[in-house]
This record gives structure tokens, C-alpha cells and sequence, in this order.
């Protein structure tokens, strides 16, 4: 993985397993890539509790490994879960069946979504900088 700037070249990608220690795992991968590219402590902490919420739903409903994906383009994170669930995410704020701690990401992320892929589901969300955080990045 490397940095030109402000942005990374490539994604960084890893698989965890489905743990308890799965979410933190995932948390503190984030931790060290807002921070070494110089992003907004708000924005990293953001992407950290988001991040840390898909992964526990996604370990939860799939109950196998989870592919993780986290692009950096400061001052934005986008995160990414991948796993192998046969029947689609629940989504932040959806009526049939909110996921536990979905209040996190509606509340956290600019967007967010999910997507069918050849082997199971993806469930991504783009943080940005609120208003506060910007007086940071000049």
C-alpha cells in the first residue's frame, strides 16, 4: 500500500475472520491509514465506528470470513464488507428488520448501500468530513 499525496494508489483489502475480535480488527486498520495519510481525527473516528458496525452485522448474518475493503482519498474513507450470505443485508434504517446498531452508520456516513456480487453481498459507506472536521484539513 502506498500514498502519492493525499490519496492512496490502491485499496487496502483483508479477510477476518468471523470473530469476536473482528470489528476491532477492522477499527484499527482504519486507525492507521487515516493516519498516516494525515486525515481529520473526526473523519477516522467516523470511518472506525462504521466500519466496526458492518463488520458485526455482516460476521453476524453470515457467520463466515468477511472481506474487508478501505479506499483513502483525504479527506474522504470509503469502507467496504464483503461476505457470503445467501439473502441480502439489512440496511441502516430498513423497516423489515434494522440491522442492531444502524442508527451509527445513517448517522455517520454521506452514503452508504449494498450490492449483490458473484459470491455473496457488499455493503460499502463513504465518510466525509462534517463541518467541524474541515478546520482540520486546511
Amino acid at each position: 500500500m502506498g500514498y502519492h499525496g493525499d490519496a492512496v494508489d490502491s485499496p487496502t483489502v483483508f479477510r477476518l475472520r468471523s470473530t469476536k475480535f473482528a470489528p476491532r480488527r477492522a477499527r484499527r486498520c482504519v486507525y492507521a491509514l487515516g493516519d498516516q495519510a494525515g486525515l481529520p481525527d473526526g473523519v477516522v473516528d467516523d470511518a472506525a465506528l462504521v466500519l466496526g458496525e458492518l463488520v458485526t452485522e455482516s460476521t453476524r448474518q453470515s457467520h463466515g470470513d468477511v472481506d474487508v475493503v478501505i479506499e483513502v482519498a483525504n479527506p474522504t474513507i470509503t469502507v467496504r464488507v464483503r461476505d457470503a450470505r445467501t439473502s441480502s443485508p439489512r440496511l441502516p434504517g430498513q423497516v423489515n428488520g434494522p440491522a442492531r446498531n444502524s442508527g451509527t452508520v445513517r448517522r455517520l456516513a454521506a452514503s452508504w448501500g449494498c450490492s449483490r456480487h458473484a459470491s455473496g453481498w457488499e455493503v460499502w459507506a463513504v465518510i466525509r468530513p462534517r463541518p467541524h472536521d474541515l478546520a482540520q484539513v486546511v
